[in-house]
């Protein structure tokens, strides 16, 4: 799941005050027993009674189930995490690659498209245009986009067919998370504001995975 902060942590804090919204509910409500006990009429006292004991079941039944509903939100929301970073990694690998191939004609920088490499790994989310938009098709490896939004816009996010998600938002919301790993292995990454490309530049000597041959 993601940092302090993230999605994860809104789950839950949630949770955390469902359960004790839960724990009150199953506390006596002296105000109303005493009520109850000192009305003239015992069956309006049973009916206070029983009305007490109905709404406190309901309301408990529908925090129950929105508990439930957050932890499969939760479990869908690390899935995500854990298929993307998965993901990331493995276009850092293509980066890799792509700059022992600028190192080897002497090269020490270049600009490529996050967009494009993405298109070389396999399970990478794909797209397609609709109205114009390209939104995406497929999310790879069983993934949905049921998983993938309480990762990136929260648990309280909802999602119907009817309202695909823009390619775009899903590239935007990795390509952060690419160019801080490709800064991890001891490239000098930089995003080029407005597009998908990121500048990469290397010093000599070359990092030792950098050089020709090395895999």
């Amino acid at each position: 799941m993601q940092r302090q902060g993230g999605p994860s942590d809104a789950l839950f804090a949630r949770v955390e005050k469902l359960e004790l919204a839960l724990a009150a509910l199953c506390k006596p409500t002296e105000a109303c027993d005493s009520s109850a006990a000192m009305g003239d009429d015992a069956h309006v006292g049973q009916h206070v009674a029983q009305s007490r004991d109905h709404e406190q079941r309901h309301v408990a039944e529908e925090a129950n189930s929105e508990i439930v509903e957050i932890a499969d939100k939760g479990k869908a929301a690390a899935d995500w995490c854990e298929y993307e970073a998965h993901l990331i990694d493995q276009a850092v690998d293509v980066l890799k690659q792509h700059c022992r191939r600028e190192a080897a004609n002497q090269h020490c920088e270049t600009t490529v498209s996050f967009e494009v490499l993405a298109r070389k790994i396999e399970g990478f989310p794909k797209c397609v245009l609709q109205d114009s938009v390209h939104v995406v098709d497929s999310w790879g490896n069983g993934q949905t986009a049921a998983s993938w939004l309480p990762a990136t816009r929260g648990p309280t996010a909802s999602w119907s067919p009817e309202s695909p998600i823009p390619f775009a938002e899903v590239l935007q919301g990795m390509l952060p998370k690419f160019v801080g790993k490709a800064r991890s292995i001891g490239l000098s990454c930089i995003h080029v504001g407005g597009t998908w490309k990121v500048t990469v530049t290397w010093r000599a000597p070359l990092l030792e995975w950098l050089r020709p041959g090395n895999g």
